[in-house]
């Protein structure tokens, strides 16, 4: 779990952007963002759930997990899983066609630098 609040980096670098959030973020104060434990993994469960209800898309995201073996750490786990057991699974085509994308990143070290670049620079 990450915290954010008016003095975060992350936070300084949005108002930087948009002075206007300012007064938004101010009156939430401390924001607690649930986090997951690596960066390839917070990819896959953002495309994978995304537009879902939490309970289905903890559902969907589970039944991923279990086509690869457990937790999802590495994009070589999901290299192995062909684009219709993730149909049974449950990811929508599109869905499907993002991650297609994201198979491409082949090296474990360019998966680490996503979390110290920009959004902009990964796309």
């Amino acid at each position: 779990m990450r915290y954010f609040s008016t003095d975060s980096p992350e936070v300084k670098t949005i108002v930087a952007q948009d002075s206007r959030l300012f007064q938004f973020i101010e009156i939430a104060g401390e924001v607690q963002l649930p986090t997951k434990p690596n960066p390839f993994q917070s990819l896959v469960s953002s495309i994978v759930e995304q537009q879902l209800s939490i309970k289905a898309a903890s559902a969907i995201y589970g039944r991923v997990e279990q086509l690869v073996g457990g937790a999802l750490e590495k994009p070589e786990q999901l290299y192995r899983v062909s684009d219709e057991a993730l149909r049974q699974a449950g990811v929508s085509k599109r869905k499907i066609e993002s991650l297609a994308l994201h198979k491409k990143v082949k090296t474990k070290s360019r998966v680490q630098k996503w979390n110290i670049i920009d959004n902009y620079s990964i796309l």
